[in-house]
């Protein structure tokens, strides 16, 4: 279903009435957010030696150390609130 969405572009007011559409969404931004803040996690252990406060600062964390720009990080660190 989710492949299905990303290979076409779906009128928004027809994804917006389709509840499985909009529930397959959620679950893959979901699991996908939660593998960056496993990935973080890992990096950061691994490399400093230390972990994250919570997942909203493994993001913050991950650029303070240099590991990507901080800017970006900034910028993702937000989606650990979903």
């Amino acid at each position: 279903m989710l492949s299905e969405m990303l290979n076409k572009n779906l009128p928004l007011k027809q994804y917006a009435n389709d509840i499985y559409k909009i529930k397959a969404t959620e679950s893959f931004l979901q699991e996908l957010i939660e593998a960056a803040i496993d990935i973080n996690t890992y990096i950061i252990v691994q490399t400093h030696n230390t972990i994250a406060d919570n997942c909203y600062e493994c993001f913050i964390k991950r650029g303070d150390m240099n590991i990507i720009p901080v800017a970006l990080d900034r910028e993702l660190a937000p989606s650990a609130g979903l």
